[in-house]
């Protein structure tokens, strides 16, 4: 559990400092591992929020092709997020690309 917690507080330093490739790589290393955190569904999720943005922060398709399918399957499970239809839009109009 150490490794995943220092893994997942560097990711979100990462993301902090805006070097959203690694913090992405980070957090989708470790994503499936968000389920053992103790807390509410809602502030296990802010994890995937953090990686979701990452990797639509990106520039390289790949990693927002990735960030898109979690994005679905988190869709999957919050029936009609509000959350998912703005990343969504915000990331078709270009909104992640503006630094």
């Amino acid at each position: 559990m150490r490794d995943f917690g220092e893994k997942l507080c560097s990711s979100i330093n990462l993301f902090n400092k805006e070097k959203y490739d690694q913090a992405f790589d980070d957090l989708y290393s470790i994503k499936s591992q968000f389920s053992r955190l103790s807390g509410s569904h809602a502030q296990k999720d802010i994890f995937t929020q953090f990686l979701v943005c990452a990797g639509l922060h990106s520039q390289d398709k790949e990693r927002n092709k990735k960030a898109l399918n979690v994005l679905q399957e988190r869709g999957a499970k919050m029936k009609d997020s509000a959350l998912a239809l703005r990343l969504v839009k915000r990331y078709e109009e270009g909104l992640f690309s503006e630094r």
